[in-house]
């Protein structure tokens, strides 16, 4: 926020692939002195995305993609001062991607990636997920967070695909020209697969 440094995050849901948020400071010329490394904890699988900062911009959050928490940075310390859930009661694995905030902070969304996202060739499928955007609301000058909605964004124009079960030489599902729409077990999913975005009231101010 302060134009001196930028945040950066790296790691995905790779078992020895270990998730990190990077603070660089930049000199008076635009080159680094190394960055400040803060480790982001696995709690399964990890896979950081969405970075943004919330509330007055003292506190950096990091969307863990698969494991649907979101740890939360103090940018003066560079620790990892709270973690918190984004999952809720209708929505446990909503895979969020990109975050963004309001014009102050009070209100965060994050784009939610649908069945099997399209650019992820190590998603883990989940016929329950669907696209869309949630909506988060930042409390305590962003140390924390609760979930306010979540909205469904289903693909207008026949976006879809079938899924049928795993076959008896993999235990992966198969979808597209291999499955049979006449079986019973096979399944059409929304295949959107939404990633940036932008409020609105942070470019309108209204």
């Amino acid at each position: 926020p302060n134009g001196k440094s930028m945040w950066t995050n790296a790691g995905s849901n790779n078992d020895a692939d270990d998730e990190k948020a990077f603070n660089w400071k930049f000199s008076n010329i635009g080159t680094t002195n190394g960055p400040t490394v803060v480790d982001l904890p696995e709690i399964e699988h990890g896979d950081v995305h969405g970075a943004q900062f919330a509330g007055p911009g003292v506190y950096l959050w990091e969307l863990m993609r698969l494991d649907n928490v979101i740890h939360v940075i103090n940018k003066y310390s560079k620790q990892i001062v709270n973690t918190f859930s984004v999952a809720t009661s209708s929505l446990d694995d909503p895979a969020g991607d990109v975050l963004d905030r309001s014009q102050w902070g009070t209100r965060m969304y994050a784009t939610l990636r649908g069945f099997v996202p399209i650019t992820a060739i190590t998603a883990f499928p989940n016929l329950n997920r669907d696209p869309g955007v949630m909506t988060i609301k930042s409390r305590w000058w962003g140390y924390t967070g609760k979930v306010l909605k979540v909205t469904s964004i289903r693909s207008q124009h026949g976006n879809t695909t079938l899924v049928c079960p795993a076959d008896d030489t993999d235990d992966h599902s198969h979808s597209g020209s291999d499955c049979d729409p006449n079986d019973p077990a096979t399944s059409v999913v929304d295949n959107a697969d939404p990633h940036g975005l932008k409020s609105l009231q942070y470019l309108t101010g209204f």
